[in-house]
């Protein structure tokens, strides 16, 4: 793939990744609130549900997203079970991005449930 186009698409790849891994994170923290926190409501444990699985559909879009940054980057195949974010490999705008991203979550999940 040519540098020019492999570029952008490689930081929106990466960007989406960590905004999916953001909204994962968020999804699956308060759908786990809201099933273990009302247990006593059905209907609560429905929405406990349908959350958590909007969660693990935005785990498989950060993890597709990720794979595909691996893909336009040309690193596919070399080590196929190294962690996905090695702090060593992850350069330091994409880390403090993912920091930020993953304290939003965090902080939103916990506006969330709170309530």
């Amino acid at each position: 793939m040519h540098p020019i186009i492999r570029k952008p698409l490689n930081f929106i790849l990466m960007l989406m990744c960590t905004v999916c891994a953001a909204v994962a994170l968020m999804s699956l923290v308060a759908g786990i609130g809201m099933l273990f926190g009302t247990l006593y409501a059905l209907g609560a444990m429905m929405q406990g549900l349908w959350v958590i699985s909007i969660g693990l559909i935005f785990t498989c879009l950060s993890v597709a997203s990720y794979w595909g940054a691996r893909v336009t980057d040309g690193h596919v195949g070399e080590k196929l079970f190294e962690a996905p974010f090695d702090i060593r490999r992850v350069s330091s705008w994409k880390f403090s991005l993912l920091v930020i991203s993953f304290l939003f979550a965090a902080g939103f999940a916990w506006h969330i449930l709170s309530f």
